[in-house]
């Protein structure tokens, strides 16, 4: 039942409102309702029934044939032969930090991601969240003492396709970390959709993105610090950038465009000067060592 409600699709749950409601119809048409009708709404129920598990049996086949294909090819799996495990820093029970394969928008630009083929944070296990948490936690300590504020953004977009999740850990300069709440509330009210059919901001400030965000729905989410921050339901995938955060961060730094449409590759060896640099700055504070 919980493997089901996970797999579960808008659709889906629109399909069972429809199927409910025909039901409740044929049971309120007393006046003509004979014998026959009966049994003939039975068989009809029975089948219309044996042809819906096979539908959701074949929704499942497909959803574990494109998951395993995703986690084949996925570059943040942690079991993924494609992986680039020279990029890690630290490794918890559920999560790892790395930093990113591509020249970093800013100094100390680093990731969060499951250790598992996670999609999202609305769709994390309660353990997973937590141990996210942790890192969070840990990386505002570390970024603090350099005197720098944290902006870490979440970008889930098209969950047909099952993109591994990835928490991104920006840090900024003090002046601008105050302001970044008002370049990201501002660009968030700019977005998407102009007659949009959910609230345009979603205010994280006393709840997490998992009691904000309905799960399966394609959202960005932005946390300042340990503040809170905002979300936003994408309504209009074509409209809505894959880098916005970063283009947001971008424009505050006024740094070139080409820092977030597309990664710049860099090579192995300022890849391993970048992890090095980070390591030292982590390990007075490593979450993984004190948790053991």
């Amino acid at each position: 039942m919980v493997r089901r409600e996970k797999m579960s699709s808008a659709q889906d749950q629109n399909a069972l409102y429809s199927r409910m409601a025909s039901k409740m119809m044929g049971k309120t048409d007393g006046d003509n309702y004979t014998l026959d009708d009966m049994f003939v709404s039975s068989a009809a129920q029975r089948e219309g029934e044996g042809r819906e598990e096979e539908r959701m049996r074949s929704k499942a086949i497909g959803e574990s044939r494109r998951l395993n294909a995703s986690m084949e090819r996925c570059r943040h799996c942690f079991s993924s032969r494609e992986l680039q495990k020279h990029l890690v820093v630290a490794i918890g029970s559920k999560v790892y930090l790395s930093v990113p394969a591509g020249v970093s928008m800013t100094e100390g630009h680093c990731h969060i991601c499951p250790l598992q083929h996670h999609c999202s944070a609305t769709g994390l296990d309660e353990d997973v969240w937590s141990e996210m948490q942790l890192f969070r936690r840990t990386l505002v300590r570390m970024f603090e003492s350099q005197e720098l504020d944290c902006v870490f953004m979440e970008t889930h977009m098209d969950p047909r396709k099952r993109q591994h999740m990835v928490l991104e850990c920006l840090p900024l300069p003090r002046e601008l970390g105050d302001m970044a709440p008002i370049y990201f509330k501002k660009a968030i009210m700019e977005c998407d959709e102009e007659w949009a059919m959910n609230k345009k901001v979603v205010d994280l400030s006393s709840k997490d993105i998992r009691h904000a965000v309905p799960r399966g729905l394609p959202y960005f989410a932005v946390d300042f610090g340990l503040q809170g921050g905002f979300a936003h339901v994408i309504e209009n995938e074509h409209k809505f950038p894959h880098y916005f955060g970063k283009e947001v961060v971008g424009g505050m730094m006024d740094l070139e465009p080409r820092r977030w449409r597309k990664m710049i590759r860099e090579n192995f060896d300022d890849q391993r000067k970048k992890v090095l640099e980070f390591a030292g700055w982590w390990k007075p504070y490593d979450c993984t060592k004190t948790a053991e």
